[in-house]
Formats: C-alpha cells, structure tokens, sequence
C-alpha cells in the first residue's frame, strides 16, 4: 500500500514537472523576440540553442511627434520586414526621450543604433560609427548628418515640418483678420474684455522645451521673403521654454493665442478639429524653407563586426524607397528626392509641398 502511494507520489511529480517544462517551452517560444542578448545566452545554456542568431537593439528618442502615429511603431514595423530578409535576425525597439537616454548611458548600456534628431547629437557623438552614403537621400537632409571631419555619423530616415496654423474666426476675434497670416504672425495679439476684467490673448504659441527651434522656421521664411514682423508685449506666449510642441497645442486650442507653430501632428489635430466642429475654417500657411524636425539613424561601434553589419544592413533598409513609402501611415514625410508624393489631399499634402523648397536643415553634428 504505500509502495502505491509513493509510486502515485511520483507520477504526480513527475507529471507537474513535465506541465511545467511544457509550459516554460511555450513561454518562451512567444517571448523569443523580447529577449536581449543576455536573455538569449541564458536561453541556449539552459536549452541548448539560440532564441536567435543575433539580437539588434535600437533605442528611438522621441523629441518630435508623428503625425499620425508614433515612430515607435513604424520601426517596430520596419524591423519585422528586415527580420523576413535576415533569417535569425531580430531588431528590438525601445521608446525613450532624453531623460532616459542620459540615465542608461550613464549605466553603462549601449545599443546597436540610434533613431535620433539633432536635440540629442551631444550624448550620442562619441558611440557612433561612420556610415556610407545613400546618394537617393536629399542632399540638403544627407548633409545634415556630416562631422566637421566629413564623417557620416547619422543618415536622414525620416521628417517634420512647421506650419503656423489658425482660424478665419480666430483672426475676426483679434480684429487684425485683414493681415496677412505670415507677415501678422507677431501682430494678432490683444486684450480679451471679461465681465470684470480683461484677459491676455497672445498672437502666437510654440514650445521649445524638447530643443527644437520652431523660431528659426519663421525667421528663415522672413530672411527669404524679406518680410520685417511687427512685435508687442503679446506677440509670444509667455514660457515657451517651459512647453512641449503638445503643451503649446492645448494652450493654443484653450484659445490663450491666436495662432501656433506647428507640425504635421498639429495639421492632423487640426483636421480633427474641423471635422469634428470644434473649428469651423482654417487658415494654414506652411513653412517653406527650414526645418530641424528630422529623425536619423546611427550606429553604434562595436568590436563584433557581424553585427555591426546587421545594424548597418538595417539602417540602409530603413532608408530604403520600400520603407520610405510607408511613411504616409504615420504622417511622416519622406527623406528621398523619388517618394515626395506620399499624400494625395488634406493638409499634410500641403506641407509635403511646402518642403520640397526647403534651403536650409542645420548640420547636427557642428
């Protein structure tokens, strides 16, 4: 009898065992992707083989917005197309801004690339490699990415640009609907009459807090046109230091300005707006000739050659007219002179336009 029962004993232990396994097996096989490479070693020391080949690991710091969706998720996209191309390849994207960026650096982690814009170049200069040229980049963009040495540390893979943006019923509000929506930009600004006091109504919102410079785009555009702004005491709403491009959306849509600098993502919430009635016209003049709102990839140096030739196989797939194509999904523009027709109406056809003339995209890495 208790032959039987420790022989039940068993089998009970036994069967929990192999469940167990069974599951640890199952666990695995969907978690292969999210897996690091130390992750991946302990994987093929406990079951003797790879999770895969190589891991690539590709941290994208989010200074700007996208137009529609995240570029998060456009990379995340891309890396599934290159993992079909590069059997037992996987690219591992992380979210982060420059907050935690600093604080992983400062811990010693380094991935194999870097989604980037040029607010970061500072933390990243000294991790990077120098990559060919893809002569179907735009020039203007390409260049951007050059040391004072000529070394290409970055290349273009994707873009932003400005806009300022209002409305017919908003310009009427500032009585200044007459003026021009460029040349006025700075002049729209007056006191709003309350029951028993008045309120500030500023001619125009931006944020800066990110280190983009939505000034520069007006000011080029001026230098340009040879237009000379006429400012007050409520031509700019006060701490744009202190604001996101997003914090000078919602103070733009509380109606504390007339107008906002925006980007593409700005256009679709504006398209938003109109839709929804929450405006009634617009009035969106895009420019034309600076923008700072671009997105590169980098790779880092590393003593294993082989992945470093994935990372870089990677990037040059990024920037490839394939991918590039698909950038309309996520309100993005394209950095290639042959894929400057991604939009066929709407507002954001209208910037894509107003970037063909771009003059002027500041080098990142001087």
């Amino acid at each position: 009898m208790k032959h039987r029962a420790n022989k039940s004993i068993k089998k009970v232990i036994f069967k929990t065992m192999g469940l167990f396994l069974i599951a640890l097996i199952f666990v695995g096989a969907f978690c292969l992707p999210f897996f690091s490479n130390k992750e991946n070693m302990i994987f093929q020391k406990f079951f003797g083989v790879k999770a895969h080949e190589c891991i690539l690991e590709l941290w994208n710091i989010d200074t700007f917005e996208g137009g529609m969706a995240s570029k998060s998720s456009f990379l995340e996209k891309v890396s599934i197309s290159f993992e079909k191309k590069n059997k037992g390849c996987y690219v591992l994207v992380r979210n982060m801004d420059k907050m935690e960026l600093k604080s992983r650096l400062a811990g010693g982690e380094i991935p194999d690339m870097f989604s980037f814009s040029g607010t970061v170049v500072s933390e990243l200069k000294g991790h990077l490699t120098e990559l060919g040229e893809n002569s179907d980049v735009r020039g203007i963009l390409a260049n951007s990415a050059l040391t004072a040495e000529s070394e290409r540390l970055g290349m273009p893979w994707c873009m932003s640009g400005y806009a300022i943006i209002t409305s017919e019923s908003r310009l009427l509000a500032s009585n200044e609907e007459s003026k021009n929506v460029f040349s006025g930009v700075f002049s729209f600004g007056y006191e709003k009459k309350l029951k028993k006091s008045t309120k500030n109504i500023y001619s125009v919102a931006f944020g800066t807090k990110t280190g983009h410079n939505p000034l520069a785009a007006i000011e080029e555009e001026a230098s340009v046109k040879g237009v000379v702004f006429e400012k007050n005491h409520l031509s700019i709403l006060p701490d744009t230091a202190e604001l996101t491009q997003y914090g000078a959306y919602e103070k733009w849509a509380l109606g504390n300005s007339v107008a906002l600098i925006g980007t593409a993502r700005d256009l679709v919430r504006m398209e938003g707006r109109l839709a929804s009635g929450k405006e009634t016209d617009a009035e969106i003049f895009c420019l034309s000739y600076f923008t700072d709102l671009v997105q590169y990839i980098g790779v880092t140096k590393s003593i294993d050659k082989e992945r470093q030739r994935l990372a870089e196989a990677f990037a040059k797939f990024l920037c490839s007219e394939e991918m590039q194509l698909k950038l309309s999904s996520i309100g993005l523009f394209s950095v290639l002179s042959q894929c400057q027709n991604l939009y066929g109406d709407g507002l954001l056809m209208k910037m894509e336009s107003s970037l063909s003339s771009l003059s002027r995209v500041d080098n990142i890495f001087v």
